[in-house]
């Protein structure tokens, strides 16, 4: 199975080249689709330099519309049989994303979430705020679609790109993380959950998730759970 990762990136620059590295010697037979979310620094110059020009498939916004948006222009990019995200910083390890996409290629799965949370236990590099958060939303999601999943929010979401193909994402932001998840377990999709490690990084080291896109996943969580659902069944 040909696979596709997707790189959704807003300046990110400082990290930007080592993950590149990182992708294309854990997964260089992928197809690595670098979606620039209107970069303003030096995140272009970098994906048009060297071996990155003719190993990453480059695709611009002209300007800042979001992580949803720029997964959704990255799917339309997509040629392989499995999806998988990756985050241009360096909290996730592309060496792990094997071990994610085995179910799909064993076709034990056709969606699986590489969970940081596998044990209920916060790793080490995670502040205890974000797990926090992340325990309410995953919490959140499991009552609302009566799925058992570890880590909701989490960056490596793999997918057979035959069923993603068939989601239209809404969601501009952030908030396509509870979207993907409610929109593919409502479609009877089997998902599983396999561990990962995470290297968290702070806000002043980058980190872009706040207070106000935590509480807008917990509407998309109800509008993409609840009301859509009652909705397409009326």
């Amino acid at each position: 199975m040909q696979l596709t990762i997707i790189i959704p990136c807003f300046n990110e620059a400082q990290t930007l080249s080592v993950i590149l590295e990182r992708v294309i010697d854990a997964q260089p037979k992928a197809q690595i689709v670098v979606v620039d979310d209107g970069s303003t620094d030096q995140t272009q110059q970098i994906c048009k330099s060297g071996i990155f020009s003719k190993e990453i498939q480059y695709v611009p916004h002209s300007k800042n519309r979001g992580k949803g948006a720029a997964i959704a222009t990255g799917l339309q990019h997509a040629s392989g049989d499995i999806v998988v995200i990756q985050d241009a910083d360096l909290e996730y390890n592309p060496n792990e994303i094997e071990s994610v996409i085995q179910p799909i290629k064993q076709l034990q799965a056709d969606v699986v979430y590489g969970t940081r949370f596998y044990n209920n236990q916060r790793p080490k590099d995670c502040a205890f705020l974000t797990y926090a958060a992340n325990r309410l939303l995953t919490g959140l999601t499991n009552i609302v679609l009566g799925s058992s999943l570890t880590d909701m929010e989490t960056c490596y979401k793999a997918f057979r790109k035959s069923l993603i193909d068939h989601i239209r994402i809404q969601e501009t932001g952030f908030g396509v993380e509870p979207e993907i998840t409610a929109k593919l377990y409502t479609t009877s999709t089997r998902f599983l959950d396999v561990p990962i490690s995470y290297s968290g990084r702070s806000y002043l080291e980058g980190k872009k998730i706040g207070i106000k896109d935590g509480i807008w996943a917990i509407w998309c969580i109800i509008n993409y759970g609840v009301i859509r659902k009652r909705i397409s069944r009326q």
